[in-house]
């Protein structure tokens, strides 16, 4: 590999992320409804189990270097697989990426392509066609690639975060919707994912619909959510790309109702400049991290910080400071985050099939939206106390947030699996008539992922409202 052509050059001349197989194209005519929301009976789901390794280091955004915990790896194993315990004793399938790209793996073999595969996307293969399997795939470049080096992709060190596959693609009522990270790191995950769907036998039904990479857009699949089956609701500004949302509701002909989230951009005059990483960015960092659905017009999501009431400069700024308070390393001001926590959750609606936004349903925060829509929202943290609590706000809502108290999969309308420690947001759960399997994920949650962004889910059975 020429030492000038860059990783994100690299990935995206090579058919391992860039053009789908004839066969996804072939299936792209054919009508599949998988499901119609996110929390109708879960059926199938591809999960992954976190690579083992000594010393792994736990990512840490911002100027902190990466931090080891010793047998933090071990632990994680065994609480992801407690996780997929949970879902299948609940009757769902779960499908595991390692042994689908085996499967895929084998049916290349078959047709005497998989050499050519290898060349073509991991090179540093070759020779090892026979043996590779695919916990390989995904483990090889942990060993054998430098991370830092400018002249050999690092194709797949994505590895450490892959086992949250919802940020790879999500399901539609429509069909898959394929993530294009922003960040180089994770590109190869699309990769895997396209190889398991053009070869596994597992997944030979399954429908691409929209291919953010084609559609020159950065999308992850922790930003998009099913509602019910016309509308979804994608966050945007952080990981995914505003300009998503309409052609989304363009290309899968529904209703797209854009969050905005802590911006990677901010724009000066004519200039944009990427922005660094701050506690408002990993406490919002997918559209998930902030709100799920928990059935028929039910909703888990924040207090305060989504609700016009709370709005004028003096509570934006109280909630600013109780956010910047507990991040004793951020170079952010508090000033800077009451400017961007006066956006965060506003809403823009784009229309099904035109991708014209609708003004008269845009513009509200998003509680306000969602309680116009119908919905009743369950706070983070419990009840919250009026008028805003700066206290309940910095030591109940913003610590379980961090845990992940929002981010919960649904096995059915009105049971959930979520991590445990949250207690407050758990007994409000219950309080709510929501049955909830906790289960300890100390280790999983150090990630900045909860339950939601550890499934893609592929089929839920259907549940009248």
């Amino acid at each position: 590999m020429a030492h000038s052509l860059s990783r994100r050059a690299f990935f995206a001349a090579s058919s391992f992320l860039g053009l789908a197989s004839s066969r996804l194209l072939a299936r792209e005519g054919e009508a599949k409804a998988p499901l119609d929301s996110d929390f109708g009976i879960l059926k199938r789901v591809i999960v992954l189990t976190p690579r083992a390794g000594d010393h792994e280091p736990i990512p840490e955004f911002g100027d902190q270097p990466d931090k080891a915990v010793d047998g933090d790896d071990l632990l994680r194993l065994s609480q992801h697989k407690q996780f997929v315990d949970l879902i299948q004793g609940n009757g769902a399938k779960a499908l595991h990426l390692d042994k689908l790209l085996d499967t895929a793996i084998a049916q290349c073999r078959r047709t005497e392509r998989f050499h050519g595969w290898i060349a073509h996307n991991a090179p540093w293969l070759a020779g090892q066609e026979d043996e590779v399997d695919g916990k390989q795939l995904i483990e090889t470049a942990a060993t054998t690639i430098d991370p830092l080096a400018d002249d050999m992709p690092q194709a797949f060190a994505p590895v450490r975060s892959m086992f949250f596959t919802r940020d790879i693609a999500a399901m539609t009522p429509k069909g898959l919707v394929l993530a294009n990270f922003a960040n180089d790191d994770r590109m190869p995950e699309v990769g895997l994912l396209r190889f398991a769907l053009q070869w596994a036998p597992q997944l030979r039904d399954e429908r691409v619909v929209f291919d953010a990479q084609k559609a020159g857009v950065n999308l992850q699949g922790g930003d998009l959510i099913v509602a019910d089956e016309k509308t979804l609701y994608l966050g945007v500004g952080n990981l995914t790309d505003s300009s998503a949302a309409a052609k989304l509701a363009r290309t899968l002909k529904m209703d797209v109702v854009a969050v905005s989230l802590p911006g990677m951009r901010s724009r000066r005059g004519n200039s944009v400049t990427l922005e660094g990483w701050n506690g408002l960015r990993t406490r919002f960092l997918h559209l998930d991290t902030v709100l799920s659905f928990l059935g028929p017009k039910r909703c888990l999501t924040l207090p305060y910080v989504f609700e016009s009431a709370y709005q004028d400069r003096d509570n934006v700024r109280a909630m600013a400071t109780a956010f910047h308070g507990l991040d004793a390393d951020d170079d952010s001001s508090p000033g800077h985050f009451a400017r961007v926590l006066a956006d965060v959750g506003r809403v823009r609606v784009y229309r099904a099939g035109t991708g014209e936004s609708d003004r008269e349903r845009s513009g509200k925060k998003l509680v306000d939206h969602l309680r116009a829509s119908g919905y009743e929202p369950v706070f983070v943290g419990g009840k919250a106390p009026k008028p805003l609590d700066v206290d309940h706000l910095r030591e109940r809502v913003i610590p379980e947030l961090e845990n992940q108290a929002a981010n919960v999969v649904m096995l059915k309308p009105g049971r959930a699996v979520a991590y445990s420690g949250n207690s407050h947001t758990l007994n409000e759960l219950r309080e709510a008539g929501v049955s909830v399997d906790a289960f300890a994920a100390n280790s999983l949650s150090r990630w900045h992922g909860g339950p939601h962004c550890l499934t893609m889910p592929l089929e839920r059975e259907r549940v009248s409202s």
